[in-house]
């Protein structure tokens, strides 16, 4: 009788005590891997009004000051919007994934790299409008 018990309460023992060091540590590990975690990828509205205003400009003579700098405009745009659509589709592999569904999408370089491309986008369209004023 006293193995019958003995044994009963060992397996409940290790049963409880598996589930809570491996809950505790669940929680530990979640914590220090999502702490700073950024779920939101940015997405800039002003694209669609640059490139309504690239469409515009399209039919630019290529003698013109502002054509350089429109194409370099354009460049970056197409850049920016490649960008905005790999982060996306990261997020979106990331999120069907089996083990990764379970951790919060950090998107913290997804986001840098687009804030960089569209402060060089803005660089450029500073330029083009201005070259598009004196012309």
């Amino acid at each position: 009788m006293n193995f019958v018990l003995y044994a009963g309460g060992s397996a409940v023992t290790w049963y409880l005590g598996k589930n809570l060091a491996f809950r505790s540590t669940d929680t530990l590990i979640n914590y220090v891997m999502n702490y700073d975690a950024d779920p939101n990828i940015k997405d800039n509205h002003t694209v669609k009004s640059i490139r309504c205003m690239l469409d515009k400009y399209k039919d630019m003579d290529d003698t013109d000051p502002a054509y350089e700098a429109m194409l370099s405009v354009n460049q970056c745009l197409q850049e920016l919007e490649n960008i905005i659509e790999t982060a996306k589709l990261k997020q979106s592999v990331h999120s069907h994934g089996y083990f990764t569904r379970f951790r919060t999408y950090d998107a913290t370089s997804d986001n840098a790299l687009i804030d960089k491309k569209i402060k060089d986008l803005m660089a450029r369209l500073d330029l083009f409008t201005r070259l598009v004023k004196l012309t």
